[in-house]
């Protein structure tokens, strides 16, 4: 039987809400059962401090991704290496300092990035 990740919505297949849940870590994904279907990851209002270099490796087929108002103080320079396809990427109001270099270079289709609301550059 698939599961939805914990504390997450997963109603529609295509989109995963996680929103506003009390996390502390992005959600495994294993148990999805197509995790390539989803298109849609909403992970903002959260209590997240690092993203990981596998958190989102599974879902290929992405095309939004929303990490806005989280704690995010670090992000693996490998995080987007799976997301070649993600048009739209919000990192808004979290503790970010820095990104390093190439972290952004795999998202080739990227149309849209708020990065506001950081540490990066005071």
């Amino acid at each position: 039987q698939p599961v939805c990740p914990e504390r997450c919505d997963c109603q529609h297949p295509q989109h995963l809400l996680c929103t506003n849940r009390g996390l502390r870590a992005v959600p495994k994904t294993s148990s999805l059962p197509s995790p390539q279907d989803v298109l849609t990851y909403s992970l903002g209002g959260n209590f997240i401090t690092n993203i990981t270099a596998f958190d989102f490796h599974r879902l290929g087929q992405l095309r939004r991704l929303d990490l806005q108002y989280n704690q995010i103080r670090s992000l693996h320079p490998k995080t987007f290496e799976k997301l070649s396809r993600l048009e739209e990427l919000y990192l808004g109001n979290n503790l970010l300092q820095a990104l390093v270099p190439g972290t952004l270079a795999p998202l080739r289709k990227l149309r849209i990035l708020y990065a506001n609301g950081n540490e990066i550059g005071r």
